[in-house]
């Protein structure tokens, strides 16, 4: 047997096996999952995180919406109209930031205190 022969077969077995890998993560999430939560206990904190995200996904259009439309960087709209008609203008992008800080802060508590949850999630939106 020749060596690019050798080194095709151990490259299909390492295919064949990451191809495996994904289904037994699958199972095991699921399995892990029955064992440490009810189906209702599964099922509130699923949800709970889905409107964790939801809300997170919002606060970022929020500051995408609240870009000011002139086209121009902070800098320069402090040049054009003085820095305190800058900030007023940047005012909304300031809070829908902070808001998005908040949201993105509940998702990283969240998914400290629930791992398993946070990957079951994420075996669910890939089905």
């Amino acid at each position: 047997m020749s060596f690019n022969k050798e080194v095709d077969q151990v490259q299909e077995l390492v295919k064949a096996l990451a191809e495996i890998q994904k289904p037994l993560k699958i199972f095991a999430i699921l399995k892990l999952a029955d064992e440490f939560y009810t189906k209702s206990e599964r099922e509130e904190l699923l949800g709970k995180y889905e409107a964790l995200i939801n809300a997170d996904q919002a606060a970022y259009e929020s500051i995408q919406a609240a870009q000011p439309q002139d086209g121009i960087g902070y800098e320069e709209r402090v040049a054009k109209y003085g820095e305190q008609k800058a900030k007023e203008l940047f005012e909304p992008v300031v809070a829908a930031m902070n808001a998005r800080k908040e949201t993105t802060q509940q998702i990283r508590k969240f998914e400290t205190q629930h791992p398993l949850i946070t990957q079951l999630f994420g075996v669910r939106a890939g089905f």
